[in-house]
């Protein structure tokens, strides 16, 4: 995050998972904090750009997965398309 038109921006973590308008309140606040122990300032009054988003998912490794098409068929036409 940064305030607009600066160069460069922090990284500002997002402290829950379920993301809602408080939630980005509440890192516009830290990005604020951030800046002032920074800088020494902050610009309150000024926009705040998100310039980037990092994303981590974690979860179990998939077992191998086999796919099978379905066998049979009424022989019915069930649609066309123009191509």
């Amino acid at each position: 995050m940064r305030y607009l038109g600066q160069s460069f921006g922090e990284i500002i973590p997002l402290r829950q998972l379920d993301i809602d308008e408080s939630v980005f309140g509440q890192a516009v606040q830290d990005l604020h904090m951030r800046h002032e122990e920074l800088y020494g300032y902050s610009m309150r009054d000024k926009v705040v750009e998100i310039t980037e988003v990092r994303v981590i998912a974690l979860g179990e490794e998939a077992a191998e997965a086999s796919f099978s098409a379905p066998t049979g068929s009424d022989g019915a036409q069930h649609g066309t398309r123009q191509v």
